[in-house]
Parts: structure tokens; C-alpha cells; sequence
């Protein structure tokens, strides 16, 4: 994989975990958890920024695609994400889910360091 290639990976992981984080954001009923989800959609929003900055010092053309999107991988998760807290799993199933997410972005960053 190219380095563009990691950049632009990285780019959709950012961004689909920004909007695990919204939607996380939507299902709970904690203020504090709203308020935490909130910041952190908002930083994963800033890192798939400045990726995308990175990018662009590398002579790519606009920002990765996936900025406001993401993956398919990633609307498929946010999607059962929703499921399951319609099906009762609550806040504690949001957070959870949020758990998975933070260990497959740090695990995405790790590959990429590789």
C-alpha cells in the first residue's frame, strides 16, 4: 500500500468513526455521554482534516472521497449499531460499541505505522 493509499484509509476510518460517534451521540439518553460522544466526533472529524492536509503536501488532488461518507464497512456497523440499541441493549450497548470502535481505529493506525 502507498502512502496516499494509508492517508486515505485513515481518512475513512476517521470519518466512519466520527459517525459511530454521532449516531452514538443520538442513541443514549446521559447528557455526559452525549456531551462525550460529541467531543469525540468532533476530534476524529479534525484528524480525518488533517490527513487530509497530509494529503495535499503530497501532491493529492482535493480530499480523500470517503471525508464525508466513509465506507460501506462503516454504514453497515453504524447501521447495527442502531439495531442493537433499538432492540434494547441501551447505553451501555452504545458504549460498548464505541469500545470496538476505538480499538479498530487504534488498530488501523497501527498497521499504518507499520
Amino acid at each position: 500500500m502507498t502512502k496516499l493509499e494509508t492517508l486515505d484509509n485513515l481518512v475513512k476510518v476517521c470519518v466512519d468513526s466520527a459517525e459511530r460517534y454521532r449516531r452514538a451521540a443520538a442513541d443514549v439518553g446521559k447528557e455526559k455521554l452525549v456531551q462525550f460522544f460529541d467531543a469525540q466526533q468532533a476530534a476524529r472529524r479534525r484528524d480525518a482534516d488533517e490527513l487530509n492536509l497530509e494529503r495535499k503536501r503530497m501532491g493529492a488532488e482535493g480530499e480523500q472521497s470517503g471525508k464525508e461518507s466513509g465506507s460501506v464497512a462503516g454504514f453497515i456497523d453504524r447501521t447495527e449499531m442502531d439495531l442493537n440499541v433499538v432492540m434494547s441493549m441501551g447505553d451501555t450497548g452504545v458504549v460498548q460499541w464505541c469500545l470496538e470502535d476505538a480499538r479498530d481505529v487504534i488498530a488501523e493506525y497501527q498497521k499504518a505505522l507499520r
